[in-house]
């Protein structure tokens, strides 16, 4: 709050009033006080200031109040190793050059995001994988010093390493069935995606901890490297060929 006065630090009952609401606030010098907003819903407030909790300002001074709330994240889910291009969708999301956008994934950390338009913001998934191997976290905004509470769920992935494919060839139609052998395939589940050079192709986790995909259809004969990819970014570790 700007604009009260010099005397402002001599008292000791300062306080801000949003719209019927009154808070503590603490007098930082020259014309600027400090004050934490109270719980309110969603709209313009005026906010006034006392020296004695009796009377106030009348300047009519403007706050609004807005309601965000988080509905959809995507990718749902990445490596422990971070850098996943994340997407969160939500209701009254927003951003200028004049805030600071965040995206805080559970307690790990705290990324820089950036508003790509109404109801969108996007962040990198930051590195965890010295404090988790894997699992549910949470995903919030911070707008400057704010923390939304709403949030959405992320799920963090352990690496998933590629040892063996059978068999190791097939037609260039495509449709050969391959097993692929490694770690960590049973807990993506339905989300990952098999790729031969690059190309995505359906894939399905079997039993054992294997998976299976189908080739797809081949440019040239020759040979192609097989990978998997939990979210259609980071690939696994250990590329075989077929």
């Amino acid at each position: 709050v700007v604009g009260v006065s010099e005397r402002s630090g001599r008292l000791s009952y300062l306080v801000c009033r949003f719209k019927s609401s009154m808070v503590a606030a603490v007098y930082v010098g020259g014309v600027e006080l400090h004050c934490s907003t109270p719980e309110h819903a969603a709209g313009m407030v005026s906010v006034e200031v006392s020296m004695n909790r009796q009377q106030f300002s009348t300047d009519g001074v403007q706050y609004e109040y807005v309601e965000v709330s988080l509905y959809g994240v995507s990718p749902v889910s990445g490596p422990v190793r971070g850098g996943t291009l994340v997407t969160l969708s939500g209701v009254g999301l927003y951003g200028s050059e004049s805030t600071g956008l965040y995206c805080m994934f559970g307690e790990w950390g705290v990324v820089e995001a950036s508003y790509e338009g109404v109801g969108m913001l996007r962040c990198v998934s930051p590195d965890v994988h010295g404090s988790l191997s894997q699992g549910l976290v949470s995903v919030q905004v911070l707008n400057d010093d704010v923390l939304y509470m709403s949030s959405v769920a992320y799920w963090y992935e352990q690496e998933v390493v590629v040892s063996s494919i059978w068999p190791v060839s097939g037609l260039m139609s495509g449709g050969t069935l391959v097993a692929v052998y490694g770690s960590n395939l049973m807990s993506v589940g339905a989300s990952v995606h098999c790729k031969f050079g690059g190309v995505s192709s359906l894939s399905r986790v079997g039993a054992g901890g294997m998976l299976h995909c189908s080739s797809p259809v081949g440019g040239v004969a020759g040979y192609v490297g097989v990978e998997l990819s939990l979210n259609d970014q980071q690939s696994s570790v250990g590329q075989v060929l077929f």
